[in-house]
């Protein structure tokens, strides 16, 4: 992580990723889906 910003993060809001969250790694989880509602209500990548 740069600057405040994970790969991971920046792919779900672009809409070129599917969230899957996996316990215990679950530290990320609302930001994650945030980005991932974020991209579906835009309709940006896959969501077009």
């Amino acid at each position: 992580m740069f600057d405040g910003k994970m790969l991971n993060e920046e792919m779900l809001k672009a809409g070129y990723a599917g969230l899957m969250t996996i316990p215990p790694n679950v530290k990320y989880e609302n930001r994650f889906l945030d980005a991932y509602r974020c991209a579906r209500k835009n309709k940006n990548g896959l969501w077009k």
